[in-house]
């Protein structure tokens, strides 16, 4: 019998790519006896948010299919979209491979494109205001998770993504490492590359994880 703390994570037998750092990745590709070079592109790939290997053409098909094999690319088993066609938001429900379910939203205003994501799966902060409490808390989300939200959201648009707003479902302070590993890298040119003003965290204000942030 689980208790609160021991949930259930039914997670793909294959790892995310996307939870793994560049340098991982790269460490990767020198032990499977691969050019440096095929780091890079990999890396390239993963910039873009790709979640099919196949995406991936000026790489051989024998090493897609050796990604393939090691890794998943996409974190989600299932993706509902609605779109207001009277203002341009898109909403999204997006189902894990748990079976639990998170929300994201793309805003357009003018040329910025912000993109809103989940942080938790549940939470249990208990805020009388929110909905997303009801169904109390799951688990935390892993940096991989959060990543391909915001991917997610933009491929429903023609302009990039330029905010990022975590303020979906969850307390982004109650999974500080993943989140904190999330913003350094949406600032990385490797990736998204926004700029700290750019990217907002939202909080029902656990202060000691506040001041932690702010230094």
């Amino acid at each position: 019998m689980n208790t609160e703390n021991e949930v259930l994570f039914k997670k793909p037998v294959r790892p995310l790519i996307y939870d793994w750092s560049p340098e991982s990745i790269a460490t990767w590709v020198s032990e499977q006896g691969w050019p440096s070079y095929v780091g890079k592109q990999i890396q390239e790939w993963l910039g873009r948010g790709v979640t099919d290997v196949d995406e991936m053409t000026n790489i051989s098909k024998q090493r897609r299919q050796a990604l393939a094999a090691a890794f998943n690319f996409n974190p989600f088993e299932e993706i509902k979209v609605l779109c207001s066609h009277e203002d341009g938001t898109v909403r999204m429900t997006l189902r894990l491979y748990d079976s639990n379910t998170i929300e994201a939203v793309g805003i357009v205003y003018q040329n910025r494109l912000s993109v809103c994501i989940s942080t938790q799966a549940g939470c249990r902060m208990g805020c009388l205001f929110c909905a997303s409490t009801q169904a109390g808390f799951a688990r935390n989300l892993t940096h991989g998770e959060m990543l391909q939200q915001v991917y997610a959201v933009g491929r429903q648009y023609e302009q990039p993504v330029t905010h990022v707003v975590l303020m979906g479902i969850g307390e982004p302070f109650a999974n500080y490492n993943e989140v904190i590993r999330l913003l350094k890298t949406l600032n990385d040119p490797r990736y998204l590359n926004l700029s700290q003003r750019r990217l907002t965290v939202s909080t029902c204000g656990l202060v000691p994880m506040m001041i932690k942030f702010a230094r």
